[in-house]
């Protein structure tokens, strides 16, 4: 597809079999009847095929029109020039959806950056979405942009060695927790088995490490075999980064987005190392829905337990299917008088010069003049955007938790 300038390439995968599709074969109508279509949204660096094991899942179903896209600026899409937000990359996936595609409605899923895109995309257009699900992401704002304190360890191994055999490795730590991936693969399938035969030595054993590397490698092929389009390019890994940085979604538009009639679901892992797990406690809360949290896993969380999610997706899907569908959902735009919410940095920043100089003023001790300062700045915080997160009794309770 192309918008504008630049090129969105997508993979889609129908009737029952999972096999990308040519862009030239029937593919089922808005006519047909119980059909579920489905659009997939990657997170920062990742391609269509990060979401190997949702795919498979769902195209052993013949009702599902899947499509999975690599966002711009990564895969086989175009990095456009400018500085991106993700409200660009929102439209993209808008106009995906209603031109290309030409669908009524569809279910999103969204991980990590893509997530955020979704919560961009379905506020420009909630009348496009039946049913949104937010995996491993933030609403943006002061918790949604920093790095969870055990995440920074992780964060430093992984840039330090980007050059050295060990990136892959730092790679996969920031995704998953290292008990995970020094763990025993609990299955092993025919063509898993086949690679470590040849791969490893014959006292090895198989630990997800491998698995997941491997994983990746596979992945990357049809990458390195399209040849002029590299998997992940710079310029446009960082203009992802960017759109990251500045992402902010407010309260006000939190509650737009729960009063839409859109169904919500959120996922995440107690042990994220890029998104702070409290921030899908303030997304379920301000949404008003489901929530699923599980203690051991990562920011990959659709990763690391495929069966459990797929099924929750499913069962989230088919509930909004069945849900009777709200009349008069209005197209959200900023040129609509809604414009988006000063970002908490910007916030934080304007505050912290008159904060600082009144300290200055108050108080002759350095240390007690940083904390004034950091608390006028924190109230002009909490007064503008509200709290940063909400107490929530998943916290008490590691185990899985699903709140209807």
């Amino acid at each position: 597809m192309t918008l504008g300038t630049h090129r969105i390439y997508y993979a889609r995968i129908f009737g029952g079999e999972f096999r990308e599709r040519p862009r030239e074969e029937e593919a089922p109508g808005q006519e047909e009847p119980g059909i579920i279509r489905v659009i997939l949204i990657q997170g920062l660096a990742g391609t269509h095929v990060t979401w190997y094991p949702q795919l498979e899942f769902f195209s052993k179903d013949p009702r599902f029109d899947i499509v999975a896209l690599d966002c711009r600026g990564v895969g086989l899409s175009d990095t456009p020039t400018g500085r991106w937000r993700t409200t660009d990359i929102a439209e993209d996936v808008n106009a995906l959806v209603q031109r290309e595609l030409g669908w009524d409605q569809c279910h999103m899923l969204g991980f990590s950056l893509g997530g955020m895109v979704a919560l961009e995309a379905s506020l420009h257009r909630p009348d496009l979405y039946k049913s949104v699900t937010l995996i491993s992401t933030h609403a943006g704002g002061v918790l949604g942009t920093v790095l969870p304190p055990w995440g920074i360890p992780p964060f430093l191994k992984t840039f330090s060695a980007l050059n050295s055999p060990h990136a892959m490795d730092g790679g996969l730590e920031l995704l998953f927790p290292v008990g995970f991936l020094d763990s025993d693969v609990d299955k092993v399938h025919d063509e898993l088995k086949e690679v470590a035969n040849k791969h490893l030595r014959s006292n090895d054993r198989i630990t997800n490490r491998f698995k997941m590397a491997w994983e990746l490698i596979k992945q990357a092929r049809k990458y390195i075999e399209a040849k002029d389009f590299p998997e992940i390019r710079p310029e446009g890994t960082l203009k992802q980064i960017s759109a990251a940085l500045t992402h902010h979604v407010a309260w006000d538009r939190l509650h737009f987005l729960r009063v839409s009639g859109i169904s919500f679901l959120v996922m995440a892992g107690m042990q994220d190392n890029l998104v702070n797990y409290l921030n899908a406690g303030m997304l379920a809360d301000a949404l008003n829905c489901p929530l699923i949290m599980k203690e051991d896993a990562g920011h990959g969380v659709n990763l690391h337990y495929p069966e459990e999610m797929n099924s929750a997706l499913m069962a989230h899907i088919e509930r909004a299917e069945r849900k009777k569908p709200v009349e008069g959902r209005r197209p959200l735009s900023p040129r609509d008088g809604f414009p988006p919410g000063m970002h908490p940095w910007t916030t934080a920043l304007i505050a912290l010069v008159p904060a600082y100089w009144l300290s200055r003023r108050w108080v002759a001790s350095s240390f007690k003049r940083f904390v004034l300062t950091a608390t006028i700045v924190s109230l002009v915080l909490r007064m503008k955007h509200g709290p940063l997160y909400r107490v929530r009794s998943m916290l008490e309770k590691p185990a899985m938790e699903v709140r209807q």
